[in-house]
């Protein structure tokens, strides 16, 4: 495992944070969140249209898709472009009640032919919950029981101070994170 684990961390060392392609002539940019940030509130769901427009790079780019939120969006930015977040593969989000209590994975199909973009179909499927918590444990995943509870309820609580604070010392992961740094940085030297 670890060495499948080390793969898996060079992999994502070596990832770009965003990137674009060209499909019958229609620029698609990728990221996770912005094209240069990869975390914070700025694209949820009910933002303002300008925050959507950091999506683009240019106005030459004519489609955005974005995770980062684990919500299904279909919106456009001031200059009209599209901008897509296919939804989460596992960690579905919605503020709404009932909407939330849909745990099935998340994704799109984004089909473009020679006309440009001729469909964007949101899916939805069934996944093995309880499968997915067994491999957390198996794979011995540091918030483990935070992730096996999130997937259950859909509530996430990884904004919880007190409570990764509490998580984080009776697991010892402040320790093991500097000893990772460490490494990283001796790492980065040589």
């Amino acid at each position: 495992m670890l060495i499948y684990l080390k793969k898996n961390i060079e992999k994502l060392r070596n990832a770009p944070i965003s990137l674009e392609k060209t499909v019958n002539g229609v620029k698609i940019q990728i990221s996770h969140n912005l094209p240069n940030i990869n975390y914070g509130p700025e694209l949820i769901a009910q933002a303002d249209t300008p925050a959507f427009n950091q999506l683009f790079d240019t106005e030459h780019t004519d489609i955005a898709v974005y995770g980062h939120i684990h919500h299904q969006v279909l919106r456009y930015s001031s200059l009209d472009q599209l901008v897509i977040n296919p939804g989460s593969i596992g960690m579905a989000y919605s503020k709404h009640t009932r909407l939330n209590k849909d745990r099935r994975a998340q994704y799109a199909l984004l089909t473009i032919d020679d006309s440009g973009v001729s469909n964007v179909d949101f899916k939805k499927v069934n996944y093995d919950i309880s499968q997915e918590a067994h491999r957390a444990d198996a794979y011995n995943l540091p918030y483990a029981a935070l992730y096996q509870e999130s997937f259950k309820t859909g509530i996430s609580r990884v904004s919880d101070g007190e409570l990764l604070a509490t998580i984080n010392e009776a697991n010892g992961y402040i320790s093991q994170l500097k000893q990772f740094l460490l490494h990283e940085q001796k790492r980065l030297t040589n």
